[in-house]
């Protein structure tokens, strides 16, 4: 199981957590099983740090330099 990454915080992971809670509150109000999955998805994102632009930070730090840059 991933580890859960809380201290960088940012506004697209707080995005994804209202939304995520959100959607839940309505599918269960509204017993809309599409929508808990859904809202599941965006806090499972917002938790674990996991999405599109999660791996961001991570890739630049193992990229190599650019074959311009070394000269």
């Amino acid at each position: 199981m991933p580890k859960i990454k809380l201290p960088n915080l940012t506004l697209l992971r707080i995005v994804r957590f209202v939304l995520g809670i959100s959607f839940v509150g309505e599918a269960i109000a509204s017993r809309q099983l599409l929508l808990l999955i859904l809202g599941g998805f965006f806090l499972y994102q917002s938790v674990m740090n996991f999405g599109c632009a999660a791996c961001e930070e991570d890739r630049q730090l193992t990229e190599e330099p650019n074959l311009q840059d070394k000269l």
